[in-house]
């Protein structure tokens, strides 16, 4: 999107029924704005020469006015101060093909606002001013929304103070066919529903209906000649069918005689959500109606005789009375199924949710890597192009064992001590996540990605003298790498928290191994695997095998002469063989060749079969154990071919390329953040800052057991890295952030004993919550340069099934499954914050749409961890909890807090986890109450949040916010001017109200609402008909109804 062009989403835009308005919203949406208190707006020059005395004050020009998109009239005629309307001209202000607003500014909510609002008498010399962000006037700091346009999307969420102006409409298009568009497609039939003015259409006599393109066409031309709104609505498939409604009623009736007849009749209408929880705005229904009907009627001929002693009249027509009465009730109430402790309970967010996940675990997504930078080693200039690039490259292999290993079918030579071993036998699903339930049909095995590092062994593309025997004589200085491409590149607007994995301890079998470093890298990735500068792609070599007129690099390799324009090959047979060589460019007989004739390469390595060190061989195809089988099998020579066989297979159906992302250009440049991890006996602890939960080592647990082929049960160990992406160990290249990440590599090194890693999970974890970088304290302070130790997290029943307990009340949802009930994982938002410093806070943030009017209590379960974390709960000085809701984070909010009381260690309780003193429990009507007082005594208006402690039924106010806690009380705040009718941001986090800095551990579950105000109605109606003989005719109705139901 450009800075000043935005979609509708619409096309072929048509200036009838147009209509577009510019709202600022702040308590409510308003079409213009207002100085702060204290100031006055500049005057407004409305640029229209030929138009005398046009000018107005800001506050009295409309938004749209303000931003140039109200000059003309209907005729598009310059009008003097506009006629109130968007000025719909094409091409200036609206593309109507496109569906796209064009406001007249590059940027209208930044330089153009900064210069409207400029007070210093010279508006257009601001240049320095913008730039630097210097705010001449508390005007300017308000409304002007900078960020928008210097920095990221990310960034300016985080203003949403700021973030207030919106654009309103509607408008009639062509775009994609008649009709009107429903905003979905392939809509299952029966799901459209057409009302006109409230009353409901039927299809096929009213509207017909496009059930692939989404499309409504109106038939009553009248209709739309009415000028009726109508509405359309729909289920689309991804929400269809989710939720069992059931429909049932009773009617009776008695009929005494003739003339008098009663009935009752009763109405249900239940629905039953997919789990028991009910999110807010889709709360299932069990309402019930029940209402009497009664009608009586008789002849009266006593009122025919009394007419017939009236003068002048003399009838036998008879006289008849009719009686007609109803009432009903409406009982509303909600499934059983969806209370928590016997309440209906709406959620806001249970946090289940909180966190997903990229998995990286995939093993053909993975490739050789280029060589790190600032890498050391023994042999200087290694970073340049050259055969030195690849010295120290040692052998590392990176696979998924295959499940023929485990079957009836397992190879020759293969024996169950050779799948017993820790690092070779099947690791099942419930041994990682014994709490995890698993879908019929789905796998139980979980495939792990496997990587065998040698140190000591020569790798592929290492001619470094003295190792033409295969052995590295100095494995410290080894390496050995995998790269692989991320499809998501921009980490920041995906959020992404960490780098998590489970990993196998490689050190149980062999606790004497001294271990080495485990490194990380995300960012740009060299491509250049054979670092020469130039891109070898196998499908471009000679077909024959004729290499004399390739170009040779400075490596030594030679790649081809032409540009890539596809990755495939079109051969087979021996020109399949001669292209498929690897990324040297060489078979075995050229590499050879190439080094007898290279002064720079020992004639050693010209005695050896493969001296590249590349060849591929399929697992099947070769001999041995395990570890033997997938030697060769990332070799990249003769890793496609075309004729396959039961043990003859390629790994890689495209032509290996350094293109690792394939997007048919060599990158070359190394700018990424580097992740170092000690990767030792001593380090593998729950005490290393980066792993936060362990398997079997603290204790062997039956739930975690392996059974190996040779029937041993072993009790391997697994360690949970959780690698925060903003504490990298180093930046590397000049990176600054995470907007273009396009690989993650990961390498070892300093090890000197083979080591085998075996990830449960690899993953990036993104967070549906973003930690708030900005200053939540009144001194300002930048949150980003005091030393806090800041991350979030999660905690949950499978990923922690021995650490984590669920509140009281609590159960994991349940799907159903083909006859399978399928739990589902319940956990936690976790803030960890450490050294956080005193009157200090902390907290992340979402984005929301709810209104909290229907609900009586807002609830929260909070939890804060006994780990010696450093804060006191026994006085008045405490670390709090607090929940923040408003229009904005920073100006308009409520402040909900509670002091945290520390869970004793080893407690397995939920009321011991999650105290009740701990959970916030507030009416929501003591936000009306505060708001109220501060109407009353001016509070509101003073810019700075107003405290106050909750004592049962009553609001006492709060000298000072950062002591007088009381376990168990709530403290609310207010600032400006919020509504909980209109709730946009939403804020969790922990204050530091103690005397000292502190760390702690904070738990956060369940954030709902309960007690809905869902009252019944009734409505009662009463009426009378009655002929006087051919006199007169009388009727009359009475009804009275709550404003619930109406009858």
């Amino acid at each position: 999107m450009m800075k000043n062009i935005y979609d509708t989403g619409a096309f072929n835009l048509s200036q009838d029924d147009f209509t577009l308005n510019i709202f600022y919203n702040e308590a409510s949406p308003l079409n213009f704005i207002t100085p702060v208190e204290g100031t006055t707006f500049p005057a407004f020059d409305n640029h229209t020469p030929t138009i005398t005395g046009d000018d107005k004050e800001i506050e009295e020009t409309t938004l749209l006015r303000l931003f140039n998109l109200d000059k003309l009239n209907f005729n598009n005629d310059p009008q003097g101060n506009g006629d109130g309307f968007f000025d719909f001209v094409p091409g200036i202000t609206v593309q109507p093909q496109n569906g796209k607003i064009i406001f007249t500014k590059v940027e209208p909510f930044g330089r153009y606002l900064f210069d409207v609002l400029d007070d210093d008498g010279n508006p257009n010399n601001n240049d320095f001013e913008y730039e630097q962000e210097t705010f001449t006037n508390p005007n300017q700091e308000k409304y002007v929304y900078d960020i928008l346009y210097k920095s990221t999307k990310i960034a300016a969420l985080e203003e949403a103070d700021k973030n207030k102006f919106k654009l309103k409409g509607r408008y009639s298009s062509s775009g994609g066919g008649d009709g009107i568009p429903i905003g979905a497609f392939n809509v299952p039939r029966g799901s459209v529903r057409v009302t006109a003015g409230g009353r409901v259409l039927i299809e096929g006599v009213d509207y017909t209906v496009n059930y692939q393109s989404g499309r409504v066409q109106i038939l009553d031309e009248a209709l739309k000649a009415s000028n009726t709104p109508i509405q359309v609505s729909t289920e689309n498939n991804a929400v269809f069918g989710q939720q069992t409604r059931r429909f049932t009623g009773i009617n009776i009736e008695h009929k005494f005689n003739d003339n008098f007849v009663i009935g009752g009749t009763l109405l249900n209408l239940n629905e039953r959500p997919i789990t028991q929880k009910a999110n807010f705005g889709s709360e299932p229904i069990n309402n019930t109606i029940f209402g009497f009907n009664g009608n009586y009627s008789s002849e009266v001929p006593f009122l025919t005789r009394m007419v017939n002693k009236l003068p002048n009249i003399d009838t036998d027509v008879p006289s008849n009375i009719s009686l007609r009465g109803e009432f009903a009730y409406l009982a509303p109430g909600a499934p059983n199924g969806t209370n928590l402790n016997g309440e209906a309970t709406s959620y806001i967010d249970d946090f289940e949710g909180t966190q997903n996940a990229i998995d990286l675990k995939a093993q053909q997504s993975w490739f050789l890597s280029s060589r790190p930078l600032e890498l050391g080693g023994n042999v200087p200039g290694n970073d340049q192009p050259g055969i030195q690039n690849g010295y120290g490259r040692a052998m590392l292999n990176w696979y998924t064992v295959d499940p023929i290993f485990y079957s009836a079918r397992r190879p020759d030579g293969v024996s169950d001590e050779d799948l017993s071993s820790l690092y070779t036998s099947r690791v099942f699903i419930n041994e990682l996540f014994p709490e995890q339930d698993l879908v019929q049909g789905q796998n139980s095995i979980l495939f792990t990605l496997d990587l065998a590092y040698y140190p000591t062994e020569r790798g592929p593309y290492n001619f470094q003298p003295g190792s033409e025997n295969g052995v590295l004589s100095n494995p410290q200085d080894s390496w050995a790498g995998i790269t692989r491409q991320l499809t998501s590149t921009d980490l920041e607007q995906a959020n992404v928290e960490y780098i998590e994995f489970w990993l196998q301890d490689p050190f149980q079998e062999n606790p004497a191994n001294p271990g080495g470093k485990l490194v990380f890298n995300l960012g740009n990735i060299s491509e250049d695997i054979i670092k020469d500068g130039r891109k070898l792609y196998e499908n471009g070599l000679p077909e024959n095998g004729d290499i004399s007129l390739l170009p040779q690099t400075a490596w030594g390799s030679v790649v081809p002469l032409n540009q890539s324009l596809v990755y495939a090959f079109d051969t087979t047979g021996e020109e399949r063989t001669n292209q498929d060589v690897g990324y040297d460019g060489y078979s075995d007989q050229n590499e050879i060749d190439f080094i007898r004739n290279d002064n720079t390469i020992s004639d050693n390595f010209a005695n050896l079969p493969d001296p590249s060190n590349d060849n591929y061989t399929f697992f099947l195809d070769a001999e041995g154990g395990i570890f033997e089988r997938y030697k060769k099998f990332n070799g990249v020579e003769g890793n496609t071919p075309d004729v396959f066989t039961d043990t003859q297979r390629g790994t890689n159906p495209q032509p290996d390329v350094e293109d690792i992302n394939r997007d048919n250009t060599m990158n070359t440049i190394d700018s990424y953040y580097e992740y170092e991890l000690d990767i030792t006996p001593a380090t593998l602890n729950i005490n290393n800052e980066f792993i936060v939960d362990t398997k079997n080592v603290e204790a062997q647990s039956e739930d975690n057991r392996r059974v190996l082929e040779n029937g041993e049960v072993v009790y391997p160990k697994w360690y949970l890295f959780r690698i925060p992406v903003t504490k990298s160990t180093r930046a590397i290249g000049g990176i600054t952030d995470f907007r273009s990440v396009r690989f993650v590599r990961t390498y070892l090194k300093d090890f000197n004993q083979n080591t085998v890693f075996r990830f449960g999970t690899l993953d990036l974890v993104r967070s549906d919550w973003r930690r708030y970088n900005q200053s939540l304290a009144e001194d300002n302070d930048d949150p980003t340069d005091d030393g806090t130790d800041f991350s979030v997290g999660i905690v949950g029943t499978i990923d922690n099934e021995g650490s984590y307990v669920r509140p009281p009340g609590i159960e994991p949802e349940q799907l159903f499954n083909n006859n399978t009930v399928v739990r589902q994982n319940e956990q936690a938002l976790v803030v960890n914050v450490c050294n956080l410093e005193t009157e200090d806070s902390r907290a992340v943030f979402k984005n929301i749409n709810i209104d909290m009017r229907q609900f009586k209590r807002l609830r929260m379960f909070l939890h804060a961890q006994d780990d010696d974390y450093g804060f006191n709960d026994t006085n008045t000085e405490r670390l709090v909890g607090f929940m923040r809701i408003g229009n904005d984070l920073n100006d308009n909010y409520y402040q909900i807090e509670i002091p945290l009381v520390k869970s004793p260690t080893g407690s397995i309780r939920r009321e011991d986890v999650w105290p009740f003193e701990n959970e916030i429990n507030l009416a929501i009507d003591v936000l009306g109450k505060i708001k109220a007082q501060g109407i009353s005594d001016g509070t509101l208006l003073n810019g700075e949040p107003v405290f106050y402690d909750v004592v049962g039924d009553d609001i006492i106010p709060v000298a000072d916010q950062f002591s007088g806690y009381v376990t168990g009380q709530h403290r609310v705040a207010i600032k400006g001017n919020p509504n909980f009718g209109d709730v946009r941001t939403l804020m969790v986090g922990v204050k530091n109200a103690t005397n000292s800095d502190v760390c702690a551990n904070v738990w956060f579950n369940e954030l709902r609402l309960s007690d809905m105000d869902n009252e019944g109605g009734w409505a009662a109606v009463v009426s009378m008909d009655t002929n006087i003989a051919d006199f007169a005719n009388i009727s009359a109705t009475g009804r009275q109804s709550t404003s619930v139901l109406v009858l």
